[in-house]
């Protein structure tokens, strides 16, 4: 089911499911680690044969949003390179607003695109309780505010990477 519905393609299914809670932040401190290692343990052996096939499909697909998304208002984060295996490609936009627009397009089209954390993880209403840390880490609040995550995993195809970049486009476009 996760590799089914994490295709860009589909994506759109289970994020329209509100009791997910994709792209969503949520700490159970009491959630059990016990619980499921061994289906991990035997998800991880099926998995372990293809990951280096899927850390080259990622930073083959970083590199490729690395190389192609470069409007003025788009910040990369991180390496410029394709060896870094990226679990989210991330990518910074300052103007408020335009993120919002970028964002909400390429949620609406099914991209796999994603806001990331909403504030810092010391602000987050359950972690706060945890992490008893009242600091305020403005640089963490500036990127939670202006960063959009793209998907970079082996389901997604040169038509959509240029599917991604046209929604930005056509979005910066009309801002």
């Amino acid at each position: 089911a996760y590799v089914l519905f994490s295709n860009p393609r589909l994506y759109w299914i289970p994020q329209m499911l509100p009791f997910l809670n994709l792209g969503g932040t949520v700490f159970e401190p009491e959630f059990s680690t016990a619980r499921g290692l061994s289906v991990a343990a035997a998800l991880l052996g099926t998995m372990l044969p293809g990951l280096e096939k899927e850390k080259e499909t990622r930073g083959t697909n970083a590199k490729w949003y690395s190389d192609n998304l470069s409007q003025g208002c788009l910040r990369h984060i991180g390496s410029r390179r394709n060896e870094y295996p990226y679990l989210r490609y991330p990518l910074i936009i300052d103007d408020r607003d335009l993120r919002a627009g970028i964002l909400e397009r390429l949620v609406a089209e099914g991209t796999g695109a994603t806001g990331s954390y909403p504030t810092p993880l010391n602000q987050l209403p359950k972690l706060r309780e945890v992490l008893a840390d009242d600091t305020e880490y403005k640089y963490a609040t500036k990127i939670a505010g202006s960063i959009v995550t793209l998907p970079v995993h082996s389901g997604v195809s040169a038509a959509d990477r240029e599917n991604i970049k046209r929604i930005i486009e056509a979005v910066t476009h009309a801002n």
